[in-house]
């Protein structure tokens, strides 16, 4: 022993290879704790992001059956024809499988009719005769799910109570719209493969009403004791996924070589600490965008507010205008594309220095440090009202934005009271309308709550006098809206009706003579387009289904429409039944 340390001594400093050692021991084990608590934060976020995932469909179907129950209150308590109302969402939805009525609590109607299809029967004696029962009472939907499906295998199934009013407005049950969904579908619409990607073991389980434990939907791999558990609430039922990596955590045989690298531990420490500031600037990063998510903006604007301290400075929060409908129209790859460019477009239009945070879905918020007030104010007003044009599928598309936006020192100087500010005062700018901006001030105290109409629009365009018609100013006035009142002067029954009656387009139903005429006009009014306030009056034929030809007084419109160009807005009044009362 004596002899061998006498060798070590004569080719290491005895102490400097101890503190080596110990200082090496002492990064290791601290790595260790942090690559495990970055890994299962990351995991946190993983299963939150699944978890988002799972609300999004389960909300979707809940909103299909919501829908077949809205046709039912529409008709007044009759499912007949529900096939032409639920067909748009099986051409939408390949994981859907039946939409089933069940006046009473008994499956009268079920559709598509065929092999691919579970009958529920009457739904008081079935197995789930509790829940839907539960259902009924709390005026809520209800979703189950390993049920056995008709054709083999196992669904989910998405139960929503219907209640109609009488002509007194009394509130009555009818019974349920039932949606089936294939569970192996329901599981690929969350791609939960892309965890399996990343090497992680997980399993998704349910647990709802009137079940004693949780439900396993799907698992794969095995779940080891550093696992991280995920809860959800959707509805009134638990959702919860599980999820670990499936190579331990543990890096031995890196924490055994820094030990006794000794004069190695800093280079291996500067790169697994380097590697863990990459796997946490990922959990701050928003992939699709590049900007910062909510908490890595957060710790940004910390950050850089700590370092450079500037003595002014804008929060702006903004989002698009009408992002719904520009994804209903032109699909969800459009609208990420819409995101992406407005992101681009802010970095170029502001500068730097900023911090760009998404807040969720078309929701961002800058921290913009500047010198002059009024010069970014006016590159506020000009970023909403000039248009931001993306390209897809080979067709430009504008939108705009709306923005609100308060500032540091002057209004306060807590950043998270500032973006609650701009966040009041971009409610307001979109109040006043869209594609402007506006700066917090003490008048938007006044905006407590935000009030919505006590009424639908259906309830606005059944109840104004004559009939309202949109078509678009092409060639073909193809038809883009019709009123139910201007549906039955037109001698047909339903929108359906219409549109196959009139082909989709309105010089269908203009007597041909008179439609020269009209477009005549058109052309005199598309001309004066500037003149925003002009309405034209004109009076012309109409040929209705029935073959009678009725001459009706038209008010219209021409203005453009940022995603449907030139658009004719149009009042109609059948000229016979039009009383002129004078005084």
């Amino acid at each position: 022993m004596n002899s061998f340390i006498h060798q070590l001594k004569q080719y290491f400093h005895i102490p400097v290879l101890i503190i080596g050692i110990l200082v090496t021991a002492f990064w290791a084990v601290m790595l260790y704790d942090q690559t495990a608590a970055v890994r299962q934060h990351q995991l946190e976020q993983l299963g939150q992001l699944q978890m988002d995932k799972v609300q999004r469909s389960v909300n979707k179907y809940i909103h299909i059956s919501e829908r077949m129950a809205e046709y039912v209150v529409r008709h007044k308590g009759s499912a007949e024809g529900i096939e032409n109302w639920a067909l748009p969402f099986f051409s939408m939805n390949r994981s859907l499988r039946s939409v089933q009525m069940a006046p009473d609590g008994v499956v009268s109607y079920v559709y598509p009719k065929g092999v691919n299809r579970f009958y529920l029967g009457d739904l008081s004696k079935g197995p789930y005769a509790y829940q839907a029962d539960y259902a009924r009472r709390k005026h809520t939907p209800d979703v189950e799910s390993l049920f056995p499906m008709h054709i083999g295998g196992t669904g989910m199934l998405f139960l929503y109570p219907v209640y109609i009013f009488d002509d007194f407005g009394g509130e009555r049950f009818w019974g349920y719209s039932i949606v089936t969904v294939a569970k192996d579908d329901f599981i690929e619409e969350m791609n939960l493969a892309s965890l399996e990607a990343l090497g992680i073991h997980y399993e998704l389980s349910w647990y709802g009403i009137g079940h004693d434990s949780d439900q396993k939907i799907f698992d794969h791999g095995y779940l080891g004791q550093e696992t991280v558990t995920v809860k959800k609430q959707i509805q009134d039922d638990t959702w919860t996924i599980r999820l670990c990596y499936a190579n331990n955590w543990e890096n031995r045989g890196m924490i055994l070589f820094a030990i006794w690298g000794g004069l190695l531990s800093s280079a291996i420490v500067s790169f697994l600490w380097q590697r863990n500031r990459k796997l946490k600037q990922i959990s701050s990063i928003d992939a699709l965008t590049g900007a910062f998510n909510r908490k890595g903006g957060d710790e940004e604007v910390h950050r850089y507010l700590k370092k450079e301290k500037p003595s002014h400075f804008m929060v702006m929060a903004l989002d698009i205008d009408n992002f719904k409908f520009l994804n209903d129209v032109y699909g969800h790859d459009a609208g990420d594309q819409a995101l992406k460019t407005l992101v681009e477009d802010i970095h170029h239009h502001f500068g730097e220095p900023l911090i760009l945070t998404r807040n969720g879905g078309d929701e961002f918020v800058i921290m913009k440090p500047y010198a002059e007030e009024s010069v970014l104010l006016e590159r506020i007003r000009h970023f909403t009202v000039t248009p931001h044009r993306l390209t897809y599928q080979g067709k430009p598309i504008d939108f705009y934005t709306s923005m609100g936006c308060a500032s540091y020192p002057s209004q306060d100087e807590d950043y998270k009271k500032l973006c609650i500010k701009a966040d009041f005062a971009l409610y307001n700018a979109k109040i006043n309308g869209k594609a402007g901006w506006r700066k917090y001030d003490d008048s938007v105290l006044h905006l407590q709550e935000r009030v919505q109409l006590g009424f639908k629009l259906s309830d606005i365009t059944d109840n104004i006098p004559g009939s309202i018609l949109v078509y678009r100013a092409d060639p073909e006035a193809r038809i883009l809206f019709a009123t139910d009142t201007l549906i039955h002067l037109a001698g047909c029954t339903s929108w359906e009706d219409f549109i196959q009656y009139s082909q989709g387009s309105y010089r269908n139903i203009v007597v041909p003579e008179d439609w020269k005429y009209l477009l005549e006009e058109r052309k005199q009014m598309q001309s004066s387009v500037k003149d925003e306030k002009k309405i034209v009056f004109l009076s012309y034929r109409i040929r209705t289904k029935l073959g009678t030809l009725k001459r009706v007084i038209a008010a219209g419109h021409y203005s453009m429409n940022a995603f449907h160009g030139g658009v004719f807005y149009v009042s109609l009044f059948d000229k016979e039944t039009l009383v002129v009362k004078r005084q």
